[in-house]
């Protein structure tokens, strides 16, 4: 499967409090292109996102219960208010199995560009000025239910604010899982 979100929004939805997240093309003084062709998914495409957001970006289903190493891919591009070693604002992954119940998607340290941040074991995306687009990949070996249950697996992306403090936040292009046999 790969997204990059250019003849359409690929079937993703957001919502969630003071919710940000648009498709289309990225204007902000920042973030202001895609990491390929145009279109991509951005909270707010010509500003910054909300204070006290929790905002969410959802995938459609996959089922990835015949892949081999399936691995998870994306663009992504981030500008969020960095407190260093509070929190501040964030980003991070879920995924769920059954549409109702949510888990963190992997850790610091898992793959490659995953988490910058951990915080009270919560690991996330907290970085000021990382608005060059960069590629974050995970093996989804991490997910622990069974893999033949993973028939319905979705993904979402959490954008969360504090009260004060906003940036340009999140962009995301490029969506892509696939068999990965070897590994990286």
């Amino acid at each position: 499967y790969l997204q990059d979100f250019e003849s359409g929004n690929g079937s993703w939805f957001s919502a969630g409090k003071f919710n940000t997240w648009e498709y289309g093309t990225p204007i902000s003084a920042k973030i202001n292109r895609a990491a390929s062709g145009s279109k991509a998914w951005k909270t707010r495409l010509a500003g910054n996102y909300n204070d006290n957001q929790s905002a969410y970006l959802y995938s459609p289903c996959y089922d990835i219960s015949t892949m081999t190493n399936a691995t998870l891919s994306f663009s992504l591009a981030l500008d969020l208010e960095d407190c260093g070693g509070n929190f501040c604002d964030g980003a991070y992954m879920e995924y769920s199995v059954d549409g109702r119940t949510w888990t963190r998607l992997g850790a610091s340290g898992q793959g490659t560009n995953w988490y910058n941040k951990a915080y009270t074991g919560n690991n996330l995306w907290s970085v000021q000025n990382y608005h060059r687009w960069h590629v974050a990949t995970i093996p989804l070996s991490v997910i622990t239910e069974p893999i033949g249950q993973l028939t319905q697996l979705r993904f979402r992306f959490v954008v969360s604010s504090d009260p004060a403090v906003n940036r340009e936040g999140v962009a995301i292009d490029d969506f892509h899982i696939y068999s990965n046999p070897n590994g990286i």
